[in-house]
């Protein structure tokens, strides 16, 4: 444990507050320090009295284990917890895991940089080693007695705790054995579970990651290294994907390995159970398709909970070797971790919460975190150490394998140690004589038992689980009521009363195939047959039976833009909002010669590939910002004619097919031309413009109180901003017009968490940017349309934003010139555009869609006994993960039978509304003479 300079230069205060402050802490400290040694000293003044009392308080907030290991001049290390912890609680309302994750992290990093800085100067200026952690507000230190007392008696501090080095009574490995060339089976655990019935599917877990807290991993085994995230088949790239715990010992491995290493065979094999398969005949993992990456937090089995808390702080938002938690990115998150270990009484862990707020920040940012019940059975109440019996752990207990008995070891409730009487464990799943892959070479595999070898069935299923029913994606008490109830129900009476749970079986044996609708015959190990069929992304719907694909895109090959059903009358100067029944809306808009307005509301049924109209907006208009959120739709403001423009807000509920109205925005005379999305039950509306000014305005309404506020506004005076996209919790602003004459084709990024901006840079458009588009296509991109430039002169030209590396490329063109479009991306993936204008004085009621981005190479070499031949034809695009933005929900399903096909669930169209009559407005718009459309 050193410190780290980059990571506590970020607190320096200005020179004349850091002077002042370090004078008045030394003073403090010293202070504390002195009255210390008088106590110890015997003064009996009525001074020395109190100043002894004062210290006996101060060390009241010292654990008894801190006060053993520090007596006679003893070093040791502590925790300095501070009582101002974060409130997670605002997570719960997050819909995806990227805005969970990125609202946790931010969270929990902000509180532990604006409390923990007087503490942090006071360690740096005493060169004391210590480490900052912000997964719990707390800074563990190596130190004395003296420095013990001294940290206790700083202002906000809560408690002095120790991080005592734990040995873990990991399972031995069996014999090790190279890899036969063709074992004859699946293996039985993995067969038990039934997950080959959803492999048969085409579910094998691609786009989830599960990520491996253990002793480590070999990454380059040849059952792990195919499916290591840090691999892309020719390079290794460790960054995000591997962070070592260890920073002394090591074992074979050494402190702080750049690499995936395991010192023992526990991580490689638990990683195996999970995701393993060598293609070769190998099938030890539950979810091939799913990648993994790790933390190493034990040493040869030993850890701390200084380590187990690094790693869990790591999993909430990776970073790269050798860079620090504030370069973390909580994005690259894993979706499930393993957990194969326990932080005894008998090893220290002898006040039980030291991991629980830890563990409990991964549940509020959308982790799943598996849990081993522990190998101290058969009695009960034995599920007692950390973190197994948390309410926010998913605790496994182990089977004998190929049998629904409880293995002897197991460990079993009811929970004692909180006297909570919590039931554990939650589930079970086989735990004997389970063979995976092991440390000793990269074709080397050998057998263990424990709660350790269930708790990756449980991990590897979860995957199976999310890749199949991506709703349940990252709701974790949904999702753990999802496999609970399709669990085979064993009852005991050992424990308790019995009945479903127990305290023995949990809510019984995992059955995963029956968790996503699949009949589950028992299995029967076989050989495997070899694949046939690639099988269908992740995370395009749930199983059903007997459905007939409909809809007609298919993934594969380069994207491409193919013509759609027109969607009259030909209008400009509109928005397209993606509505929670998964139907894209449209909202008013304006003809080419700027005279006529529409109060008509269409939406566009993806399944159906048809256009309808619902209830007429209350007043035509366009240049209108629109957004949708929790089954309705908001129209902000917009242009009604003339000089007017309005502040109004007008909200239409599709269940009812009815439009009210909310709260005005707090301007006037009003917005027209802004940009709007809706995150995290906030719907903002950004820039535009007056009619006479340019705005930079950032208006924030909060749908829930019906009231607005404003945020930090935008960095220029932007109108025409119709390019914004909503993307893991983050609003991207793309082009427009800069009153009073000159197009921007700069993208914008505002943080609502942060509340800030950041500029991207240009996309490279030439000039154009005005009245654009930008909407998500496929993993962790955005297309933008470029628009038109200053002279009103709109093109084809799209560009495509790599999110992750903030590079622009060129995207393909459309299929004719278009500005002042509607845009948006369907639930299949797909971009939508609509209308606009095609020159500067025609409009086009013309639809383009730009098929899906190409199906991800996955073809997993784990098959199922059943001789189905999965063949996708699913609209689904296969490289669209649902984290791509808060407002997708997916809604293609897989069929059961011997020839597995995909359809899009159809959704009920409301009876279609009259096209309304086009209304002009009582005196045109004024408009410069070129470009005749106003810009």
């Amino acid at each position: 444990m050193t410190t780290n300079p980059r990571q506590t230069s970020m607190f320096a205060p200005s020179m004349w507050r850091r002077i002042f402050c370090s004078l008045f802490l030394i003073a403090a400290i010293l202070a504390a320090v002195g009255a210390i040694g008088s106590s110890r000293a015997g003064g009996t003044s009525r001074r020395g009295a109190t100043t002894g009392q004062r210290v006996d308080t101060f060390n009241q907030k010292i654990a008894s284990w801190v006060m053993q290991h520090t007596a006679n001049g003893q070093q040791a290390e502590f925790f300095v917890v501070l009582a101002d912890q974060a409130d997670l609680s605002g997570a719960a309302s997050l819909s995806t895991k990227a805005e969970k994750g990125r609202y946790v992290y931010q969270m929990l990093l902000s509180k532990s940089q604006t409390t923990q800085a007087p503490i942090l100067q006071w360690l740096n200026e005493s060169k004391i080693e210590y480490q900052s952690f912000y997964i719990i507000n707390a800074i563990l230190v190596k130190g004395n007695r003296q420095i013990a007392e001294a940290l206790a008696a700083f202002p906000g501090v809560a408690s002095i705790e120790g991080n005592p080095v734990i040995h873990n009574n990991l399972p031995q490995p069996g014999p090790v054995e190279e890899s036969p060339s063709r074992p004859a089976t699946i293996e039985p655990g993995i067969n038990y579970t039934h997950a080959p019935q959803v492999w048969a599917l085409g579910y094998t877990g691609q786009n989830i990651v599960i990520a491996s807290a253990d002793t480590g991993v070999r990454w380059t085994h040849n059952a792990l290294k195919p499916h290591y995230r840090g691999w892309d088949g020719v390079n290794a790239n460790h960054n995000f994907n591997w962070h070592d715990s260890i920073h002394s010992g090591g074992g074979v491995c050494g402190p702080n390995s750049p690499f995936p290493c395991d010192d023992f065979f526990h991580g490689s094999h638990t990683t195996g159970t999970a995701i393993g398969d060598d293609g070769a005949g190998n099938q030890i993992g539950m979810a091939p398709g799913a990648k993994w990456i790790g933390c190493r937090n034990m040493d040869q089995g030993n850890g701390t909970p200084a380590t187990y808390m690094e790693c869990m702080q790591w999993f909430l938002a990776p970073y790269p070797i050798n860079c620090t938690p504030n370069e973390g990115d909580p994005t690259k998150a894993p979706d499930v971790t393993i957990n194969s270990w326990g932080c005894p009484v008998s090893e220290g862990c002898t006040v039980g919460n030291e991991l629980q707020a830890a563990v409990e920040a991964q549940r509020a940012a959308g982790i799943q975190m598996v849990v081993a019940a522990g190998n101290s059975g058969p009695g009960c109440s034995t599920v007692s150490d950390p973190p197994s019996f948390y309410d926010a752990s998913y605790t496994a207990g182990a089977l004998i394998t190929g049998t629904d008995t409880i293995a002897g070891f197991s460990s079993r409730g009811p929970v004692t140690r909180d006297g909570s009487g919590r039931i554990k464990p939650d589930i079970t799943a086989p735990g004997t004589s389970t063979r995976s892959a092991s440390n000793a070479s990269d074709t080397a595999y050998t057998t263990a038992s424990g709660t350790s070898m269930a708790t990756p069935h449980i991990a590897g299923a979860m995957g199976l689980l999310w890749c199949a029913m991506p709703s349940l994606r990252h709701q974790i008490t949904a999702s753990r009521t999802a496999l609970n109830n399709a669990s085979f129900f064993i009852n005991s009476t050992l424990c308790d009363a019995g009945g479903r749970p127990n305290n023995v079986y949990g809510w019984g044996r995992v059955d995963i195939a029956a968790a996503v609708g699949v009949p589950s015959p028992t299995p029967t190990p076989s050989p495997t047959p070899s694949p046939t069929a690639s099988p269908p992304p992740c995370g395009l719907g749930t199983p059903t039976p007997t459905a007939t694909a409909t809809a007609t895109p298919t993934c594969g090959g380069a994207a491409t833009w193919q013509p759609g059903p027109a969607q009259p009358p030909a209008r400009y100067a509109f928005q397209a909002a993606l509505g929670t029944d998964n139907m894209l809306y449209v909202a008013g808009g304006g003809s080419a010669d700027n005279m006529t307005f529409y109060n008509q509301v269409s939406r566009y049924n993806n399944t159906t590939n048809t256009w309808s109209n619902v209830a007429a907006l209350p007043v035509p208009l366009s240049q209108g910002t629109i957004g949708a959120s929790n089954g309705k739709i908001y129209v902000a403001g917009g242009y009604l004619g003339g000089t007017s423009v309005t502040n109004a807000l007008r909200i239409y509920d599709i269940a009812s097919n009815t439009w009210t109205s909310g709260a005005n925005m707090p301007t006037s005379p009003g917005v027209e031309a802004a940009a709007g999305a809706v995150v995290n039950g906030k719907f903002y509306v950004m820039g535009g413009d007056d009619f006479n000014n340019g705005l930079n305005t950032n208006f924030i309404y909060n749908i829930a109180t019906n009231t607005w506020t404003t945020g930090a506004t935008l960095p220029d005076n932007r109108t025409n901003t119709y390019g914004t996209a909503a993307s893991n919790g983050l609003i991207y602003v793309y082009g427009g017009f800069i009153l009073p004459g000159s197009t921007t084709d700069t993208l914008l990024r505002y943080d609502p968490v942060a509340n800030s901006w950041t500029n991207l840079g240009s996309a490279g458009t030439g000039g154009r940017g005005n009245y654009g588009g930008i909407s998500p296509f496929g993993t962790g991109q955005l297309l933008i349309t470029d628009g038109a430039d200053a002279m009103f002169n709109p093109t084809n030209a799209t560009h495509i934003f790599t999110i992750s590396s903030g590079t622009f490329s060129a995207g393909p063109p459309m299929l004719g010139n278009r500005a002042g479009h509607a845009q948006g991306t369907l639930p299949d993936g797909r971009v939508l555009v609509a209308d606009g204008l095609d020159t500067a004085s025609t409009g086009v009621s013309t639809v383009e869609l730009l098929t899906a981005p190409p199906c991800p190479s996955v073809t997993p070499t784990a098959t199922a006994t059943t001789t189905a031949t999965p063949t996708p034809t699913a609209t689904a695009t296969a490289t669209r993960t649902p984290t791509a933005t808060p407002t997708f929900t997916p809604t293609a399903t897989a069929t059961a039978t011997a020839t597995a096909t995909q359809t899009p669930t159809p959704t009920a169209t409301p009876t279609p509304t009259p096209t309304p009559t086009p209304r002009a407005t009582p005196a045109p718009r004024p408009r410069p003479t070129t470009p005749p459309p106003r810009p």
